[in-house]
């Protein structure tokens, strides 16, 4: 089955021109082809024998709008035609044999219907005397230039079916595309989620397996707070985006764990603009930088230090830094630089915003380490 659904899905999906598009366009059609048979057949003074037949505008419009219409059902079987005889390099001679025994089978059948309502219309307005009278008049060269035409009427509409199912396949080629670059995407964030440092939780682990015995109360409120940062971050938010309010909530639970392991090392300063709040950004964006920050920069600071994380509008950007005081890289200890969760984060702006995104890292010239984000806003939250 499953194999059956992924050739299906492989298969470019032929479908015909819409119905009611088709409806417009052949009465369009109709109402400009009365109009230019209405002007031309204006009685003049003088004029003798047929130029003194003159219909209303409304009649020559029924007439022409019954012969146009005639083809929709001829649109529908060349649609069909069409999605059944591909122009590819391989099959064009039996796609050509197809339309050709198709011209020789419709081209009567359309000269039947077109004139077979021609009659019934003018009867319905007139008379069956005198739409009789006019079916007589006309030429027999009359009705074989029309058959002659149809191949011309055929190919055309063949054209406008083959454009039509060339962009429907280039249409579904990009949904393919978006759908499994999001597929990806999903799959890299729960590659992401699950990276969750190993030592950040054995160590969460054993220092309140230590803190049972020593701190009960400190020791809980680690577990509560282990609970609650692994529920957000294995449970909440699936999605590809969540509001930096979100992710703010799981970074200061990553916070109060730390915290807790190593109390009075790590401080917060959060410089965030109100309005920056609801926008959307990347899941699970800030708690890897934030972690590596923790790790690389703050830890291995014997009186600790500071962490800030600084989020503004500029123009139709949000603008996200994630900065330290800590130690700053060092020679020989390529963790801060070239560390999982900066990679991680630069690849995954760099699928999510392409070009139009912005990812710095490096150390600060005071000391410490920054890395700078800037990420351009939807359409809809830029209006807002």
């Amino acid at each position: 089955m499953k194999g059956s659904t992924e050739a299906s899905a492989a298969r470019p999906h032929l479908s015909s021109p819409p119905v009611t598009m088709g409806i417009l366009l052949l009465l369009l059609m109709a109402a400009l082809s009365a109009t230019s048979n209405y002007l031309a057949f204006v009685p003049w003074e003088g004029a003798t024998g047929a130029m003194r037949v003159h219909w209303p505008w409304w009649r020559t419009f029924l007439v022409s709008a019954g012969q146009w219409l005639a083809l929709l059902p001829f649109i529908l079987v060349v649609a069909r035609i069409v999605a059944h005889a591909p122009l590819d390099r391989e099959r064009w001679p039996r796609s050509l044999s197809r339309h050709v025994l198709a011209i020789l089978v419709l081209a009567p059948l359309y000269l039947l219907i077109s004139k077979g309502l021609y009659f019934l219309i003018n009867a319905a307005v007139s008379s069956w005397g005198e739409a009789r009278e006019i079916l007589a008049q006309f030429p027999p060269r009359v009705l074989l230039s029309n058959l002659f035409a149809f191949p011309v009427v055929y190919g055309a509409l063949a054209a406008l079916c083959y454009a039509w199912t060339f962009r429907r396949r280039e249409r579904e080629k990009e949904h393919r595309a978006a759908l499994l670059e999001r597929q990806l995407a999903q799959a890299q964030l729960q590659m992401l989620r699950m990276q969750l440092n190993p030592h950040f939780l054995f160590n969460t682990l054993n220092g309140i397996v230590t803190l049972m015995r020593r701190d009960p109360d400190t020791a809980e409120e680690m577990m509560l707070s282990l609970t609650a940062f692994l529920r957000s971050a294995l449970e909440e938010g699936t999605g590809l985006e969540t509001p930096l309010s979100q992710e703010l909530e799981m970074v200061e639970r990553y916070l109060a764990i730390e915290c807790l392991r190593f109390p009075g090392r790590i401080r917060l300063e959060r410089d965030i603009h109100p309005e920056a709040l609801h926008l959307s950004v990347p899941s699970f964006l800030l708690q890897p930088l934030v972690e590596n920050a923790v790790r690389h920069g703050l830890v291995p600071k014997a009186s600790g230090g500071s962490l800030r994380i600084q989020a503004r509008l500029e123009g139709n950007a949000l603008c996200l830094a994630v900065e330290d005081n800590g130690v700053g890289p060092r020679a020989g200890k390529p963790g801060r630089m070239g560390g999982l969760g900066l990679a991680n984060t630069r690849e995954r702006l760099a699928q999510h915003y392409g070009s139009r995104g912005r990812f710095e890292a490096g150390a600060r010239p005071e000391g410490g380490f920054r890395v700078a984000m800037v990420l351009p806003l939807a359409p809809s939250e830029a209006s807002a």
